[in-house]
């Protein structure tokens, strides 16, 4: 038996956004059991099972998504504890998924007992050694570059992104749709180089739009995130998507956002940083126009937008998904 388990959230099992989209696409692609606290956003699912009911030495495998160790409210939930207690004592290797450069595996009790020393020191030794034999699935090209570590020399590539749009969307469709936007960005605050990537390449304009990202120094409409079905039905409403990333993501990990991008009914807008030597689109006619170094590249996108060119994106996804 396999499963999937999150430390310090609970494992989604609903593919309402990006952490729920992976979960439930690796549960079902790799029959993996869903392990976390249950309730009422999880008791549909067969597959759920309640950390506080199992022995984790009954999995041969388990894959550990990262999460952020954010104690909120100054508490920590008894799953927590119990997840980490039970990891501890787990015999096979873990594979931990490695796919945003500012959640580090790190060590889950050693992180707990720096807030509330409940957990024995044995087990904050027991906790590095997980860590020491696990296997890394990365994304990418190097996740030393990622992490901004030299430790992490071994890792195996997994480009799950992939996968999920390959199940997700397998054969995007042209939709005719009223553009109510030119350009869009969608996304969480991820600091001050996504702030810089945006002022750079988001033109100031009302005809502009901001889903889920606020910010107090470009000032264009906004809206609350949305979920993933409904986020893309906005997307129809748009010419051009900004695909921007973390520096981390730059010439080395093919982004969730680049795919989704390319399978929507919006031009994606590259900022060429993320793909320097252009490896990823191929088409000759999309090459000269998605990749952009200024707003003025963005703006020429949204004066291009034709039925041809997403015809066009459309077909690069095919190949890629196809490769």
């Amino acid at each position: 038996m396999k499963a999937i388990i999150s430390i310090f959230n609970n494992i989604q099992c609903k593919a309402n956004n990006h952490s729920g989209l992976e979960a439930t696409y690796l549960s079902n692609k790799y029959d993996l059991f869903y392990i976390g606290k249950s309730g009422r956003t999880n008791k549909h699912e067969k597959k759920y099972i309640d950390i506080r009911d199992v022995d984790l030495n009954s999995f041969d495998k388990i894959l550990l998504s990262l999460s952020q160790p954010n104690f909120f409210g100054g508490v920590i939930g008894d799953d927590v504890v119990e997840k980490i207690t039970k990891l501890c004592d787990y015999k096979n290797k873990i594979a931990i998924l490695c796919n945003d450069p500012r959640i580090k595996p790190i060590n889950a009790a050693k992180a707990v007992n720096d807030r509330w020393p409940i957990i024995s020191e044995e087990n904050v030794k027991k906790f590095d050694e997980l860590l020491s034999r696990a296997v890394y699935l990365f994304p990418g090209k190097d996740l030393n570059k990622f992490y901004n570590d030299t430790k992490y020399n071994e890792f195996t590539y997994f480009n799950y992104f992939k996968g999920i749009f390959k199940t997700k969307i397998p054969n995007p469709k042209f939709i005719h749709a009223f553009k109510q936007h030119d350009v869009v960005y969608y996304g969480d605050r991820r600091g001050s180089y996504r702030e810089s990537q945006l002022r750079k390449y988001m033109p100031l304009s009302d005809s502009n739009l901001f889903i889920g990202y606020r910010s107090n120094k470009i000032n264009i409409p906004f809206i609350k995130k949305l979920k993933h079905k409904d986020l893309m039905d906005m997307l129809n409403q748009c010419k051009v998507s900004l695909v921007l990333a973390d520096k981390e993501h730059e010439n080395n990990v093919v982004t969730f956002r680049f795919y989704e991008t390319l399978a929507s009914n919006c031009l994606a807008a590259i900022p060429l940083s993320f793909d320097p030597n252009k490896e990823l689109i191929k088409d000759n006619v999309l090459r000269d126009l998605l990749y952009i170094q200024s707003k003025e590249d963005v703006l020429k996108l949204v004066d291009n937008y034709s039925e041809d060119l997403i015809k066009r994106q459309h077909n690069e996804y095919r190949r890629i998904m196809a490769i």
